[in-house]
């Protein structure tokens, strides 16, 4: 599975069901969110979402933003343990939602007053061996670590 190589953010959702192991708020804003596949365990991707303005919905509801309190995002993210990834959708260039099944949705957008368009929005570790990287400017392409 983490052979694969990413042309685009439509790649991902040909890969095998992924469910959420981990996800967690890091410094500031960041989060981190860790999946897996099943039933092989060991095979997991990361994904590291940073310099971009952000929202995660929950059954339609508002739970936290990159705005939230730190209290507010960690208390966010764990309603989000275990659920499985549905598909990640570029609805524009620098707008991109990550979507889950059960209601979830982290909906991530360039922030323009803060960021520059080729900062990364977010990275996709595959494993060790491969990155990707995802700004307004370039798109998805290949990173370094």
């Amino acid at each position: 599975m983490l052979g694969v190589e990413l042309k685009s953010l439509s790649d991902l959702n040909k890969l095998p069901p992924l469910t959420v192991s981990e996800i967690v708020s890091g410094l500031g804003s960041f989060i981190t969110i860790k999946l897996h596949s099943e039933p092989r365990q060991s095979e997991t991707i990361d994904i590291w979402i940073y310099l971009c303005s952000w929202k995660l919905i929950s059954e339609d509801v508002l739970v936290a933003s990159s705005n939230s309190s730190k209290s507010d995002i960690e208390r966010a993210v764990s309603q989000f343990r275990g659920r499985q990834l549905e598909r990640v959708k570029e609805l524009r260039r620098g707008r991109v939602d990550i979507v889950f099944f059960g209601g979830g949705k982290l909906m991530l957008q360039n922030d323009e007053k803060m960021y520059a368009s080729n900062d990364d929005l977010f990275k996709v570790y595959l494993g060790v061996e491969r990155v990707y990287c995802y700004s307004t400017a370039l798109g998805l392409y290949a990173g370094s670590n």
